[in-house]
């Protein structure tokens, strides 16, 4: 992705004509009104997680740049609570701090054991927070590559296909990275553990600031309102609401709806709106949310499961009800092509509603297929 990525940047600054759309919103832009989001993986400051934490968690994620500060904070909230002397005694010696790392492991990472107090302040360097954070840091970060090397090599394994990077390196950090290979026939503790730490990690995820928050975005009433994708092109495959795991077999609350067509078939914009984000997101992976304004109040719509080559619109854009935005993937925790829908009433930081229904009750319009192709940077 880093290949393709630098492969686009060449190609804009040697061809002006280029475009830009479908490019990750991490490649800042500087039109007027067109302001990408923020980077993925941010701890929200709403998240549960003490004051001096926030810096241990700030450390870890600055140390090892691949995984994002909200995953680290829920694996230490899981792990200790984010007691640095949290201590677990088991059969290969026990557990010591913040991520409850094994005098083996530790050594590895850190060149020393337990015991060592390098700064000689009397306490065990591995229940110093700071330090800890960041050997634990380093560790998890050399676990992921391992991750990455056995999904890549045994590409038929469960793990690699019903898992998400992070949902993998959860269960490698709690189980081992054998774990991988038996995956989904582990034990429920283990399953749980992934479960938690996941939803925790989603859970305390800064999500790109609100339109309303701008005073630029200024969005108007939608002319109308309409349904995702074309008639006929979709069925509906899991509804809103509690439902069974496909991946984990627990049951967990489904936050949007889930609309099942053929890999590649154009999404459109639900409604008139500004695109508050466009691309990868920690703990959701791609997703496109766009803010609109619909019988006088603030709503967000999210788009989910798009590769990135499927992804046409960018932060800052502007919308019409029916542009092309999106082609449907199967990208992150999928099983299948799928469109997975989400509505905000009250805008994108607050909850969900069921989408179908909320559709239904605001007229949305069946249709053909996508209007435009074509986003805007003013009304």
């Amino acid at each position: 992705m880093k290949k393709i990525l630098g492969l686009l940047l060449v190609a804009l600054l040697v061809l002006p004509g280029v475009a830009v759309t479908g490019i990750a919103t991490a490649i800042a832009l500087s039109l007027a009104g067109c302001a990408p989001g923020p980077g993925p993986g941010a701890l929200s400051p709403d998240a549960p997680v003490p004051e001096q934490a926030r810096r241990w968690v700030h450390l870890a994620a600055t140390t090892c740049s691949d995984i994002p500060e909200a995953w680290f904070a829920a694996v230490m909230a899981q792990e200790s609570s984010f007691d640095p002397n949290a201590y677990a005694d088991d059969v290969n010696g026990g557990t010591w701090g913040l991520f409850q790392i094994n005098n083996g492991v530790w050594t590895a990472t850190y060149g020393a054991p337990w015991s060592a107090d390098r700064n000689g302040n009397g306490i065990w360097d591995v229940r110093e927070p700071m330090i800890h954070a960041e050997v634990g840091a380093r560790y998890l970060c050399g676990l992921l590559a391992q991750v990455r090397r056995l999904r890549e090599a045994n590409p038929e394994w469960p793990a690699a296909t019903q898992l998400t990077e992070l949902e993998a390196l959860a269960l490698a950090h709690n189980a081992g990275p054998g774990a991988l290979r038996w995956w989904p026939d582990v034990s429920a503790g283990v399953r749980s553990y992934v479960t938690t730490v996941t939803d925790r990690a989603l859970e305390w995820t800064a999500r790109p600031a609100s339109s309303s928050a701008d005073p630029r975005a200024d969005i108007p009433e939608t002319a109308r309102v309409v349904m995702p994708l074309a008639e006929g092109s979709y069925n509906d495959s899991s509804p809103y609401g509690l439902r069974i795991d496909p991946f984990t077999g627990e049951r967990r609350f489904h936050y949007g709806t889930d609309m099942g067509a053929a890999e590649g078939t154009p999404i459109v914009a639900i409604a008139d709106g500004l695109v508050i984000h466009a691309g990868y997101l920690a703990g959701w992976n791609n997703i496109i949310v766009i803010e609109h304004t619909v019988a006088g109040e603030r709503v967000a719509s999210a788009y989910l499961h798009m590769w990135d080559w499927g992804i046409h619109v960018r932060a800052g854009d502007r919308v019409r009800a029916g542009d092309h935005i999106a082609d449907v993937g199967a990208e992150g925790r999928a099983k299948g092509a799928h469109l997975h829908l989400e509505i905000h009433p009250d805008g994108w930081t607050a909850g969900t509603v069921d989408p179908l229904t909320w559709l239904a009750a605001h007229g949305a319009a069946a249709h053909s297929g996508a209007s435009s192709s074509t986003a805007r940077c003013g009304w």
